[in-house]
């Protein structure tokens, strides 16, 4: 959790400092995984998903979204989701695939190449650390985490996505 929330915190400082210096806004992306997105309640994710194979809740109280993490784990998808302080109203926080049996709207499934998922989303920031790591940056929806496209070969592997919580 910890590399997830610092790869969100670096995100948004890329963007936060790119806009602030006059350079180009950064293109945003409203990841959707199989009708689950950022913000999704969890009876809508268990409709959209069905039952995982298993369920993790965090027992420690998340400061920065003053919340409780639940993750939910399908074959090649993991999704998590923060509680209220009283643990209840637990909304998708994070998403992560790693096989073709999901559907990332808007089509694209993973094996895609990277010119696929240019056409689909639109221009990813360009830095040279993503470039070297084979991989393809985003911000989310009004910037509130990144997107992650992550290759091999030329091929996607693994798509993240990620809220930054404080």
């Amino acid at each position: 959790m910890k590399k997830l929330l610092l790869l969100v915190f670096v995100l948004n400082v890329v963007a936060t400092s790119a806009m602030a210096q006059g350079q180009k806004v950064l293109t945003e992306v409203d990841l959707t995984v199989n009708g689950v997105r950022s913000g999704t309640s969890y009876a809508r994710v268990i409709r959209a998903l069905g039952k995982p194979l298993r369920q993790t809740d965090s027992r420690e109280l998340d400061e920065c979204a003053n919340g409780y993490e639940r993750v939910l784990r399908y074959p090649g998808l993991t999704v998590t989701l923060m509680s209220d302080e009283r643990r209840r109203n637990h909304t998708v926080i994070a998403l992560e695939v790693t096989s073709p049996r999901w559907t990332i709207a808007p089509g694209v499934k993973i094996g895609a190449s990277m010119k696929v998922i240019r056409s689909k989303y639109g221009r990813p920031h360009d830095d040279a650390e993503a470039t070297a790591r084979n991989e393809l940056w985003y911000v989310t929806k009004e910037n509130l985490g990144g997107v992650t496209f992550t290759f091999r070969r030329g091929r996607l592997v693994r798509v993240w996505m990620g809220e930054t919580l404080c």
